[in-house]
């Protein structure tokens, strides 16, 4: 069976996470920065609509799961 584990991190505060694999995201903006959705977590729809709703992030991550696909089928 094939297990698929996704972590965040922040670099200012911990080494990062022994993996077989890392993906920096920090390119991707922070909605943390917003006041609407500092409160909220990325487990919050509102949170995860801004995220995607930004340039470039929604082909980004449908490529990483093509590239990621084959590894965890």
């Amino acid at each position: 069976m094939t297990v698929l584990q996704v972590l965040t991190w922040g670099f200012n505060r911990t080494p990062v996470p022994s993996a077989n694999l890392a993906v920096d995201v920090r390119w991707i903006p922070n909605p943390w920065h917003r006041p609407e959705l500092h409160d909220l977590s990325g487990l919050d729809k509102p949170v995860q609509d801004w995220v995607f709703a930004q340039e470039n992030v929604r082909s980004w991550f449908e490529d990483l799961l093509n590239v990621l696909g084959p590894m965890v089928r």
